[in-house]
């Protein structure tokens, strides 16, 4: 009987273990014109409304919306991810004013791709759509860097941004003329030519 006794204590008294899931958020109902100030507080951002607007369950006779402890979870993780987007926006910013657009172009071009493409998502509400290029966008930025850091070593002046027609360069005041594609470097003593009815735009 004492051992009996002993034991229902121990069940009682026994911490949960670690792995048990978390407690379940309570749901949260708001008017629609909350929708700015708790997408600024739910998700860090207003602009990014969407993600609440398509993840609430709206209820039309009391005009309010609901998000149950699911959706909550999910816009939790969404913030997680948009916070890693931030410190990689700043990033992105520094080295474009250090010159990633001129010394790593294609680069450049790939984040802002992968940018838009989150923002597209964000548009639809699509959270896992968004976390995705979150993700992708980190990785991208570092090859901003890499790129930016390994370009402007070199000694470069310029850099052929457009061309229409024949645009040819060559190295030095001796060197063999040849095609110049978009994004061709240049140094100070290059030399840079057009064919007749051709156009190139060269970026300092």
């Amino acid at each position: 009987m004492i051992t009996g006794l002993i034991i229902s204590l121990y069940l009682v008294l026994a911490p949960i273990p670690s792995g048990s899931p978390p407690a379940v958020e309570d749901p949260i109902v708001f008017k629609p014109s909350d929708l700015s100030r708790l997408s600024q507080e739910l998700a860090g951002s207003e602009s990014n409304w969407p993600i609440l607007f398509q993840a609430a369950e709206y209820r039309s006779g009391e005009n309010e919306f609901v998000l149950d402890s699911i959706s909550r979870a999910a816009i939790n993780r969404f913030l997680e991810h948009w916070n890693q987007l931030e410190t990689d926006r700043g990033r992105y910013s520094e080295l474009i004013k250090s010159g990633a657009g001129v010394f790593a172009s294609k680069e450049v071009e790939r984040a802002d791709s992968i940018y838009q493409a989150f923002r597209n998502h964000v548009e639809t509400g699509n959270i896992e759509g968004s976390i995705n290029f979150i993700s992708q966008y980190e990785g991208v930025v570092d090859e901003v860097e890499d790129s930016l850091n390994s370009n402007r070593v070199v000694d470069v002046e310029a850099r052929l941004s457009e061309k229409q027609g024949t645009v040819e360069y060559r190295r030095g005041l001796i060197g063999q003329w040849l095609a110049a594609h978009v994004g061709r470097f240049f140094k100070e003593a290059d030399g840079l030519r057009t064919s007749a009815k051709s156009t190139g735009k060269v970026t300092f």
